[in-house]
């Protein structure tokens, strides 16, 4: 990629334009949650005053009675107790009365397909993406309140200074309904056994062969599973190294639809690469039933071998293999390099984020934007983040650092009820880990932006921010039956030439013709073609 390209990538995603200002929650003393550190955004950010209008809203807002939300959130580990010390804590300082409802990960989108199909959406509802067919539907049907036009009101100053990349990226057809959970560029990576690596004399991977040689070097211990997951992350992992498809767009002929990116020939030779290691016993054999708790098992058990995971987790599946195996260590990859070109890609700037119900109103929507305005400032970020400071976690060397106490309950669902600050290295530093671990880290993800400059356009996975209405409804019925067949491909049971066909089968689809335009319509909205050679 040319230089000023990648300076806009960057421009783009690490702008942290944060401003504090006051909510419309009332304040409590700040101690325990403005603490600075290296983590926090406001830790290297200058912040202005409020306006003298946001402080009268506040001060209007004080009169008001608490702010009664519910919600349906994602449950992805134990999630915080409503009547715990931290819940009670936030509902005073905020004044709010939040009613969660926790779905866990695995069958949420089958709850929220159940409540938007009879409009029995709770206030507040956690998406994780826009293109999954019951978001899509609950757009097109104008469930989820449209706020475009309250970004850069002078109430709602720390809303509006989130990275504008997650803005951007997280819109639909133009306009914004989802307030994005939004973060810095740095993110997802796969972890090896590095332990192994060193033990077959093997670099640390970084073009489809060495990582094939890893497997087949690793399959040789008592156990071991070499890929022990579904085929989704590997895939993810491997595909943009045989060719564009799922981060570079595939145009149709006459350009004017960008092929969904099952459909392309990068993705048949991801798949038939999936083969080739099933053929060798490198592939778990239960691939298609595998979820992530049962790959992280395998992982920390020390019997997998590679684990699709977020940057932050490095720190705690290291200590966490030491258990059983006090030799065994993990290193992070973040792309490969392959025959079609280069595989790596940028968070998107956000992951998931929280619509509004559109029939709570115009007076209730604004109040729960400025209840996400207050937990948006970057004072607040620690609060919404760790917890309570002196009870959940303590500043260690300028960084977050979890007491026990806060090792039971702050995780991955800690943070989901609220919006957070934007903070570069969200996903890379870990409340668990030494500061000068979290450093360290902080220099191996810069590898992403090593990768990126190879690829000539935006270093997305485009399909987790463009849609088509047409794809969502075709998918909702088919994906049973594609994976169904993708997985007779890998096991033998059918060849790669009949999955070919049968990805020709679809092309040759009416509904997917349209949903080819659609993505190439929502592709050009979102202003990628921008980033394309010139």
């Amino acid at each position: 990629m040319k230089r000023s390209k990648l300076q806009r990538i960057a421009a783009l995603l690490l702008a942290l334009a944060l401003v504090a200002g006051l909510g419309a929650c009332s304040q409590k003393d700040n101690s325990s949650g403005g603490s600075s550190s290296a983590n926090t955004p406001s830790s290297s950010e200058e912040s202005s005053e409020p306006s003298s209008s946001a402080v009268e809203e506040k001060t209007s807002g004080d009169d008001q009675e608490p702010l009664e939300i519910t919600a349906v959130l994602t449950m992805f580990e134990t999630p915080v107790d409503v009547n715990s010390e931290y819940w009670q804590d936030m509902q005073e300082r905020c004044k709010v009365i939040y009613t969660p409802e926790w779905v866990p990960v695995t069958s949420y989108n089958d709850r929220l397909s159940l409540l938007v199909s009879t409009n029995d959406l709770p206030d507040i509802i956690r998406v994780e993406n826009l293109s999954t067919p019951w978001v899509v539907k609950a757009l097109e049907a104008g469930m989820f309140y449209d706020f475009t036009d309250s970004l850069g009101s002078d109430g709602l100053p720390n809303l509006s200074a989130l990275n504008p990349a997650a803005w951007t990226n997280s819109k639909y057809k133009g306009r914004n309904y989802l307030i994005p959970n939004s973060r810095g560029q740095y993110n997802n990576c796969y972890f090896l056994r590095q332990d192994l690596l060193d033990k077959y004399d093997l670099p640390l991977p970084s073009t489809i062969e060495e990582l094939t040689a890893y497997f087949e070097a690793i399959a040789q211990e008592d156990g071991m599973v070499p890929v022990p997951s579904n085929v989704d992350s590997p895939i993810e992992l491997v595909q943009s190294a045989f060719g564009p498809g799922n981060i570079l767009p595939v145009y149709t002929e006459d350009g004017s639809g960008i092929v969904p990116f099952r459909l392309t020939e990068s993705y048949a030779k991801s798949v038939e690469y999936m083969a080739e290691l099933y053929g060798k016993g490198l592939l778990s054999k239960e691939f298609a039933l595998l979820n992530g708790d049962q790959t992280e098992d395998l992982m920390v058990s020390g019997k997998g071998g590679i684990y699709s995971k977020n940057a932050w987790h490095s720190y705690r599946i290291n200590e966490e293999i030491k258990k059983v195996n006090p030799e065994g260590s993990f290193e992070p990859i973040f792309g490969l390099e392959g025959p079609g070109g280069t595989s790596v890609f940028y968070d998107m700037g956000y992951s998931g984020g929280l619509s509004i119900n559109s029939s709570v109103g115009d007076e209730k929507a604004r109040r729960i934007l400025e209840f996400m305005d207050y937990t948006s400032d970057p004072d607040n970020y620690n609060y919404f983040y760790y917890g309570i400071e002196g009870t959940h976690f303590e500043i260690v060397d300028g960084f977050p650092s979890l007491t026990e106490e806060g090792k039971k309950v702050v995780n991955n669902s800690f943070y989901i009820p609220f919006t957070l600050a934007s903070a570069t290295y969200t996903k890379v530093n870990s409340p668990l880990a030494p500061a000068e671990y979290n450093l360290e880290m902080q220099k191996k993800v810069g590898k992403v932006d090593e990768l990126a400059k190879e690829i000539d356009g935006a270093p997305f996975l485009i399909f987790n921010i463009i849609n088509s209405q047409t794809w969502a409804d075709f998918w909702a019925v088919n994906q049973v039956e594609f994976e169904s067949f993708r997985a007779d491909v890998i096991t033998g049971a059918k060849t790669i030439e009949d999955f070919r066909a049968y990805q020709q089968q679809l092309l040759e689809m009416e509904e997917i013709k349209t949903a080819m335009t659609e993505y190439k319509t929502s592709y050009d909205e979102f202003g990628f073609d921008s980033w394309e050679a010139s």
